[in-house]
């Protein structure tokens, strides 16, 4: 019987059938459902254990997401690297050497001018465009001699009319 009294002091706490952390943070939809329902009402839900539950495993796996989504793009940088230093390999050997066959895929006939093999096959190589070149001494300053013409107004024009004081019943 102590045994059950312990038990049941410790499982007061928690209401029942209350979902864990552990369970939002596997399933997507209760935990989504669950957020809904406490964004919903925010005052009954700012002691509601599900609803505290549910916004920390929320929280939890967006980090999760974002760790494994800077991970990408660490792996991504780290080739960019390799392919950078086996090009300045290959160029630092002499040269690039011709393939004897042409790729699977390659054309048959001529090849047109953005499929030529001239540049790198790097697929990281970044190409700009040049920049244009500007002559400054063959446009002429305009004139320094400003005049200001005092323009001509009519009282008329420019005089303000109040509106008419009438009766107006609301």
């Amino acid at each position: 019987m102590v045994l059950a009294a312990v038990l049941t002091a410790c499982q007061g706490s928690q209401q029942p059938g209350a979902r864990t952390f552990y369970d939002f943070k596997e399933d997507s939809v209760a935990r989504d459902g669950v957020l809904s329902r406490c964004d919903g009402a925010p005052d009954t839900s700012a002691n509601d254990l599900e609803c505290i539950a549910a916004r920390r495993a929320a929280s939890a796996v967006a980090v999760e997401q974002e760790r494994s989504r800077t991970d990408g793009f660490d792996r991504q940088s780290e080739r960019k690297l390799v392919a950078m230093r086996d090009r300045s390999a290959r160029s630092e050997q002499g040269g690039a050497t011709a393939a004897a066959a042409p790729a699977y895929g390659a054309p048959l006939g001529r090849v047109l001018p953005s499929m030529d093999n001239s540049a790198s096959a790097d697929p990281y190589e970044v190409q700009f465009p040049s920049r244009p070149s500007f002559q400054l001494g063959a446009v002429e300053p305009p004139s320094s001699e400003i005049q200001i013409v005092q323009p001509t107004l009519k009282p008329e024009d420019v005089a303000v009319r109040p509106a008419r004081l009438s009766k107006t019943t609301n």
